[in-house]
């Protein structure tokens, strides 16, 4: 009988010992992915990443694991560094069977959808806004692509060439937004930048009276003010997009998506790299008709000049080298990017609110912002 408990004995502490060592495996694990992550959103900057079904890499490097599109030396210079955190991460949260339901409200503004590349794009307003929606037109086909015939512009005549995500059942969004068939982007841009651009746009065109102010002065503000003080950036920070918070324009990127979807994103990048990985975004879609990328489609070419005096037949793309994103009509270029500018508008104070009030963009766990501060401790905010 000794011997059989001796025996038992060796057993159980055996077990035990192989459960321990089972579980500081796991413990050793999460640590390492938890530092993997940390690494990844320290060290990429403004650079941007995908999450999501799709493994990342530097300067938003995309392999979608239903199309196998990985992009090689060729198609971008800097090599892909897979990070299997973010790849862990989500492939658990993409086969999960408790996957979250489509609301209504979920997504507040318009959600571009093109079925042919199984293509969700997300715009957000001040990020190249208008240069996708030209793009989404075209790539339906549209002719609408580069009109400017439109009382309002372009943004008038979407209706009429696009897929929005609302045009389908809830049931079929929520298919949509947790497939590994469909590659669900977006492009956000710092706040400070996004909302000083906001600035030198809106009150230097007719929206600021007709529009931005009669809205203002309904909501309980002082229309007169509003128009007296256009120019005036500290009146814009702290009153009116204060009162005015649900507007696109400076809406925060965050809010865009309901929190639920951001772990479901496979693309994500910054206005700052737009140019680029607009290109190694379109690159990885490809059309469920012939297997041509949409960067080999439309974006390569066909997007130089003036929307308004450019050639939209066959001839005039065919003839019009520039590529997607690489000449930006005029109209949109605030120099919202230039820091002396910047400091011109900027105080202290001024920033710090802007840094409360967008919290939500400055600190979202699937993309980083590196700290930036326009005025300077030691400088004078009145410089």
């Amino acid at each position: 009988m000794s011997d059989k408990k001796f025996l038992v004995t060796i057993v159980l502490a055996t077990i035990i010992l192989l459960g321990n060592i089972y579980i500081n495996i796991y413990i050793i694990k999460d640590v390492l992915v938890d530092h993997a992550k940390k690494q990844d959103r320290s060290s990429y900057g403004v650079s941007s990443y995908t999450v999501g079904p799709a493994t990342t890499g530097k300067k938003g490097s995309i392999r979608n694991k239903q199309q196998d599109t990985t992009l090689n030396q060729d198609d971008h210079t800097a090599a892909s560094t897979v990070l299997a955190s973010y790849s862990t991460f989500n492939q658990s949260t993409i086969h999960s069977s408790k996957h979250p339901k489509v609301n209504q409200g979920d997504f507040p503004n318009e959600v571009y959808v093109n079925e042919e590349y199984r293509i969700i794009f997300f715009p957000v307003a001040k990020v190249a806004c208008t240069e996708w929606l030209r793009f989404f037109l075209r790539l339906n086909n549209s002719p609408l692509w580069c009109t400017s015939g439109y009382q309002n512009g372009i943004h008038s005549a979407k209706r009429q060439g696009i897929k929005f995500i609302t045009d389908y059942t809830l049931e079929e969004q929520t298919d949509m937004m947790t497939s590994q068939d469909w590659t669900r982007a977006i492009f956000v841009r710092e706040p400070k930048k996004r909302i000083f651009s906001a600035f030198l746009d809106k009150t230097h065109n007719k929206d600021w009276s007709n529009n931005f102010c009669p809205h203002y002065a309904s909501l309980g503000g002082n229309q007169s003010e509003c128009i007296e003080r256009r120019y005036d950036f500290d009146f814009f920070v702290r009153k009116l997009i204060d009162k005015l918070s649900a507007d696109p324009h400076w809406m925060p990127c965050y809010d865009y998506i309901d929190e639920k979807w951001w772990p479901y994103m496979t693309f994500i990048s910054t206005m700052e790299n737009v140019r680029h990985d607009a290109q190694i975004l379109l690159k990885s879609v490809k059309s469920s008709v012939d297997g041509v990328s949409a960067w080999d489609r439309i974006g390569r070419d066909g997007w130089g000049g003036d929307f308004k005096k450019m050639g939209c037949n066959d001839a005039g793309v065919r003839n019009n080298t520039v590529a997607f994103l690489e000449a930006r009509p005029e109209g949109h270029k605030t120099d919202a990017d230039n820091l002396n500018k910047e400091k011109k508008h900027y105080t202290r104070e001024l920033e710090m609110i802007i840094e409360e009030r967008y919290a939500k963009d400055l600190h979202n766990p699937y993309y980083h912002f590196p700290q930036r501060k326009i005025i300077n401790n030691e400088e004078d905010d009145s410089e």
